[in-house]
């Protein structure tokens, strides 16, 4: 098989042109194009603001004009991963609005589709170098945004390629004894409890307590667990794609936490990183929660848990529904920017508040005979304490950030035995 390398980034939330003094662009496309091949999640629609928005967001309602996509694949971008928590957040016509432009861009995509089959299918990716192939998939979603199968009496529902999992809490006798007293006093449970003996819902044989599962134990603890046939589905693309392919990519979404820091990656996308490599996969390349997750060497091969933001505009989005500007009591013709005032308190919260969701890498690795080699990461930085218009936009970081990044992967990385240090300007996975 060839050798080849590949560059990765997390997740380009972008919904404006580059302004006028940004003057990142060219060393962060450096970056991006030592790679023989490059990936980035698009976290973003793209439409002429033409698509009714859904009844839900990934949290804003995200949409960038088309053109915003080629100052994306400015930066070198061999591909766009687009399953993620915005994949639906302009319904249908949002979706597929997007689909178009991915094509009127000829630049491969995955993630998402017009069936489950095509939204969980490996994208290909090939030039003089090799191929290679890439899946994307989001655990974080609304259940209206999943893709189904084609069904032989019915046609398929477009949406995202999708990971489920599960989540059950384990809690003491005397904890759950206190949520069976609640629960009687309260009634919580008597929908679901007529469910149960109408045969509508299944008896697990967990207690139900307002939409969550308990069961007993010695320890309080959190579980959560990959679905199976999420996993199943994934791992047979894998092994598929892995014959023909000189190496297959994974992108995971993920929002979920493990506890109480974002840095945390919660234990079901572990178990699921770790199915993926031992079907074969290369590398996951993660994203979804805006701050860094640790990085795992799990098998030989590389798991980048989030790489965090690439590009962080949520704060600039043109347009918002009048749902969104409910929420924050704004009156229904206010201007997006004033709807997002509304909701960072004149600046004062929200995550553009927090320099740590504008700190990034942009990863490197070689592949040769199916082993991953030569490891390093370019550390970026996102304009945090930059004007607003270049705000959210990457620039190579100074040495200063540069160690700030790499302290903290060291700290996040220690508990998977990662060790990393910092060598003229870039972060070595050792």
């Amino acid at each position: 098989m060839a050798k080849i390398s590949i560059t990765a980034a997390g997740d380009a939330l972008m919904v404006k042109r580059f302004p006028e003094g940004y003057k990142g662009l060219e060393g962060v496309r450096d970056a991006v194009l030592e790679g023989d091949f490059s990936l980035v999640n698009a976290e973003t629609l793209f439409s002429e603001f033409d698509c009714f928005p859904s009844q839900y967001s990934g949290g804003t309602w995200v949409n960038a004009r088309p053109d915003v996509l080629g100052d994306i694949l400015a930066y070198g971008f061999s591909m766009c991963g687009a399953s993620n928590n915005h994949s639906m957040d302009y319904s249908y016509g949002g979706l597929f609005s997007t689909i178009e432009t991915f094509k009127k861009y000829r630049v491969p995509y995955c993630g998402i589709g017009a069936s489950l089959e095509e939204a969980s299918a490996p994208i290909t990716v090939e030039n003089e170098k090799g191929k290679i192939a890439v899946i994307a998939i989001s655990s974080t979603y609304n259940d209206a945004a999943q893709a189904s199968l084609t069904a032989p009496d019915l046609p398929p529902r477009p949406g995202l390629n999708f990971l489920r999992f599960s989540t059950l809490y384990q809690i003491t006798p005397e904890h759950m004894q206190a949520l069976r007293e609640i629960a009687a006093g309260t009634a919580i449970n008597g929908s679901h409890e007529l469910n149960v003996k109408t045969g509508f819902v299944v008896d697990d044989g967990t207690y139900f307590f307002g939409g969550i599962k308990f069961v007993e134990g010695e320890v309080e603890k959190k579980i959560t667990k990959p679905n199976a046939k999420d996993v199943e589905r994934t791992c047979a693309a894998i092994r598929k794609a892995k014959e023909t392919h000189d190496a297959v990519i994974v992108m995971l979404h993920c929002h979920e936490i493990r506890g109480f820091e974002f840095t945390e990656q919660a234990d079901f996308a572990v178990e699921f990183c770790h199915a993926c490599i031992d079907a074969g996969a290369t590398a996951i390349v993660g994203g979804g929660t805006h701050q860094l997750k640790p990085i795992e060497i799990y098998k030989g091969k590389p798991i980048f848990h989030s790489l965090g933001d690439f590009a962080f505009q949520n704060n600039s989005v043109e347009i918002l529904p009048p749902d969104f500007k409910e929420k924050y009591s704004v009156p229904i013709d206010a201007s997006a920017e004033e709807a997002l005032n509304a909701r960072s308190k004149g600046g004062k919260v929200g995550l553009h508040t927090d320099i740590a969701n504008y700190l990034s890498v942009i990863p490197y690795f070689e592949v040769e005979n199916g082993e991953v080699k030569n490891i390093s990461l370019t550390p970026i930085e996102l304009g945090f304490d930059m004007d607003d218009e270049i705000k959210g936009l990457p620039h190579i970081a100074d040495a200063e950030t540069s160690e700030r990044i790499c302290s903290q992967l060291i700290r996040i990385s220690a508990e998977y035995g990662t060790k990393l240090r910092l060598e003229n300007g870039r972060i070595i996975v050792e």
